[in-house]
């Protein structure tokens, strides 16, 4: 909290009378900074504690919480720069100065606003800092979560990604799709045909491989059956990661870079083959 409700426009000198100039140690302690407000309704019960090494803390009255509590907040820390001058940084760094003079029972800030001397005089509080009770209980802060980090393109091989992989559902395709990629790199996919009977279909005159060449990086060759023979119809180099145990293919070809992810899945190749829709 403030001890001024305005930013300090101009920085004061010599507000004390004579040689007897306020120290921080004559402003340690808690201080009243109750806001009175217009009516009743509007008062807003808070108290200033300035410790010995000028740390600040508020407690403020939470009239509307269940169990009414005070809010303990640390708010900045003040510093003497001495002859009654201080400078106060808010726990966003924000910068106020003051000239203050203070007895054993008030403490009056010196401020300007619109070129005249203001000030603002609070009183030190009847009861002490450890009297300040209940504070409210804090929440507990969850921790932020954390993206998964991709396995390192040069530990994955060809052995890591063997196994089933599903079309992620947020894709641009409909359906279920499945891609089986083999020990050999002999890739089959697999898609879910509900219309016709609850089963699974193949891409019959369609294949693919998929080889590593070195460090992550691998070769993704394509084929076509024509007159019964499997002929090469496209082949491009691919980097591989596996994020939360998912498949990431980073491409990059004429239509620019892209990522296509595959869900890991429980199912084998051979619960395709076994449901195979008839021709």
């Amino acid at each position: 909290m403030k001890l001024l409700p305005v930013i300090l426009l101009t920085f004061l000198v010599g507000c004390g009378s004579g040689d007897e100039t306020t120290s921080l140690q004559d402003i340690v302690g808690l201080w009243d900074v109750t806001s009175e407000g217009d009516n009743a309704e509007d008062m807003k019960i808070s108290y200033l504690a300035i410790s010995a090494n000028g740390e600040l803390t508020d407690y403020v009255y939470q009239e509307d919480s269940s169990e009414g509590c005070y809010a303990k907040i640390n708010s900045g820390v003040i510093d003497d720069l001495g002859d009654g001058n201080f400078k106060e940084t808010d726990d966003e760094s924000q910068v106020t100065y003051y000239s203050i003079i203070a007895t054993s029972d008030s403490l009056t800030s010196n401020y300007i606003l619109d070129d005249e001397i203001q000030n603002v005089t609070v009183n030190r509080a009847s009861l002490s800092e450890n009297e300040i009770t209940p504070l409210c209980e804090t929440a507990p802060t969850e921790p932020e979560p954390t993206e998964p980090e991709p396995t390192e393109p040069e530990n994955l091989s060809l052995q890591d990604i063997v196994g089933t992989w599903k079309d992620d559902e947020n894709d641009d395709f409909d359906g279920e799709y499945y891609t089986v990629i083999r020990s050999d790199g002999t890739i089959v996919e697999f898609d879910y045909v509900s219309s016709v009977g609850n089963c699974y279909g193949s891409f019959e005159g369609e294949s693919s491989t998929i080889e590593l060449l070195s460090d992550g990086l691998f070769k993704l060759t394509e084929f076509e059956e024509e007159d019964g023979v499997y002929v090469e119809t496209d082949t491009k180099n691919i980097s591989l990661s596996l994020l939360d145990s998912n498949l990431v293919f980073n491409i990059t070809d004429e239509d620019g870079t892209r990522s296509v992810t595959l869900l890991s899945s429980n199912l084998s190749e051979n619960d395709f083959t076994s449901q195979l829709c008839e021709e």
